[in-house]
């Protein structure tokens, strides 16, 4: 559980070291969502392998994501510097059934 704005998460889930491609494909597909928290990111390819296994990517607005991802289309973008921001995105894709199978 986290502190702070996202402590009402069900489940957090640190993976410190995984040994295998496989181990990380299946704790992806297995995800309700990839949270790439940094302020700013050019590409984001961590981002793109958790889409590739089919989870829900939450990117920063700032950076590379925008340009070949849409806001509520492959995943979303949020404000990463602003907590609230970041709550208020997952909050909101949490509550529509819809948004949670993208």
């Amino acid at each position: 559980m986290a502190d702070g704005p996202l402590q009402s998460t069900p489940c957090t889930l640190f993976a410190p070291h995984i040994a295998s491609v496989t181990e990380v494909a299946e704790l992806l597909r297995a995800a309700d969502a990839f949270l790439d928290l940094s302020d700013d990111q050019a590409f984001g390819r961590a981002a793109g392998k958790a889409m590739a296994c089919g989870s829900i990517a939450l990117r920063p607005s700032l950076g590379g994501a925008p340009y070949f991802m849409g806001d509520g289309v492959m995943g979303f973008l949020a404000d990463t510097c602003d907590a609230a921001a970041v709550h208020d995105t997952l909050s909101w894709r949490m509550r529509c059934p819809r948004r949670r199978q993208m």
